[in-house]
This record gives C-alpha cells, sequence and structure tokens, in this order.
C-alpha cells in the first residue's frame, strides 16, 4: 500500500457515500481523518488513516454495502486511539457510537488476558457489524506487522490472535448466519496470515490440534 493507495481508498469510499446516501460515512470519514491527523503506522509508516480506511474498504469490496459497517470500520479506532476527541458529541447514530465505545479495548486493573477475553466476550454478544469490523482490523495488524514488531512482540500478538479469535470463529459464523461466507473467509485468511507470520511453526501446531479436536 502506498500513499496514493490511501488517498484513492478515501476518495472512493467518500464519493460511493454520497452516491448511495451513507450520511454516517460522510461525516466519519473526515472526522477519522482529523482525528489521526499526524499519527503513522508502525512498520509502513503510513498515515494511521490507512488503517481505518482498510477496515471499510473490506466491507466494500465484499460487497456488504452498508453505512453503518462502513462508519464503525472507519471510527474504530478513534475513541481508542484519542479518548479526547469529543466523540459523543459528533452526529453518528447510538449504534455506532455503541460499537466504536465497545470496540474500545480497556485493560484496566485486571490481569491482560483475563480482561481480553472478557473484551472479547462482549464483542461477541454484539452484532455481526462489530464481529467483522474486530475480525477485519485484525487481519490488517497481522498484515501490517513487518517491521512494526520484534521477533518476541510478534510471537505474543500470534499467540493472542490463535487464543483470542480462533476459539470463537465457529460461534461467529453459526450466530451471524447471513454473513458466515465472509466470517469463514475472513477465519481462513487470518489463519494463513499467522502460519505465513509464524518462522517458528509454533501455532501451526496449535492450529491441527483445533482442527483434531473438531474431528474428534
Amino acid at each position: 500500500m502506498s500513499l496514493e493507495d490511501v488517498e484513492k481508498m478515501y476518495q472512493e469510499l467518500e464519493e460511493l457515500s454520497y452516491k448511495l446516501g451513507f450520511v454516517n460515512t460522510q461525516k466519519a470519514l473526515p472526522f477519522a481523518r482529523r482525528v489521526h491527523e499526524g499519527k503513522y503506522r508502525r512498520g509502513n509508516g503510513l498515515p494511521y488513516i490507512s488503517h481505518p480506511l482498510f477496515v471499510a474498504t473490506y466491507f466494500k469490496n465484499k460487497g456488504i454495502m452498508n453505512d453503518e459497517a462502513w462508519a464503525t470500520g472507519l471510527l474504530h479506532d478513534t475513541v481508542e486511539d484519542v479518548p479526547d476527541c469529543n466523540f459523543d458529541l459528533q452526529p453518528f447514530s447510538d449504534s455506532i457510537k455503541r460499537r466504536v465505545h465497545l470496540l474500545d479495548f480497556k485493560k484496566g486493573l485486571l490481569e491482560k488476558r483475563k480482561a481480553q477475553l472478557i473484551y472479547m466476550e462482549k464483542i461477541l454478544n454484539d452484532d455481526w457489524i462489530t464481529n467483522l469490523t474486530k475480525n477485519i482490523d485484525r487481519l490488517h495488524n497481522l498484515l501490517t506487522t513487518k517491521g512494526a514488531f520484534t521477533p518476541s512482540k510478534l510471537e505474543d500478538y500470534l499467540d493472542e490472535t490463535v487464543a483470542l479469535f480462533y476459539p470463537i470463529f465457529p460461534t461467529q459464523q453459526q450466530k451471524f448466519s447471513d454473513y458466515s461466507m465472509e466470517f469463514c473467509n475472513l477465519e481462513k485468511t487470518i489463519k494463513n496470515t499467522v502460519n505465513e507470520l509464524d518462522v517458528n511453526g509454533l501455532f501451526q501446531k496449535e492450529n491441527k490440534r483445533i482442527l483434531q479436536s473438531k474431528v474428534s
């Protein structure tokens, strides 16, 4: 992805949002760009807005023409990354605001893995947009780890992915059956990406163990 690609994603989403009457997306695009202005992705050095644009564009490219989904994808990191961005004062729908706050991970006083498990359970109990947004977010983070993580940090991130996402994939596909194909494709892509990044083969063994347990 290049700077030109980032600008192209923005322009395509903007043009389509007006063509389709997606009022939340129309407002989310400039707000997300403003909130993330001056911030850059680790590793590839692209403007941070490239990440939420990827999430929203993923929805578009999969034929999910849904204003709430696009806007949630664009806004999903705003509260977590910039808590004082006055998000609740913005003219977005209540359902979008609920999702964005839900996607804001807060560890609090809990042990990190316990807090993560509680967080993922809350996401699973929400709607298909929240769940797809979270999975697409994880996929893009995995795809852009090169140069962003040390080997030990990468191993921790892969371990986190296996521990938190793999167990909920089947439930997501069953619970959100209207979008089971999208969830299934994301599961495959995330697992393939984990395997490609797993140079020591640690998590490929875990993949096999999970598959064997399903069969038995």
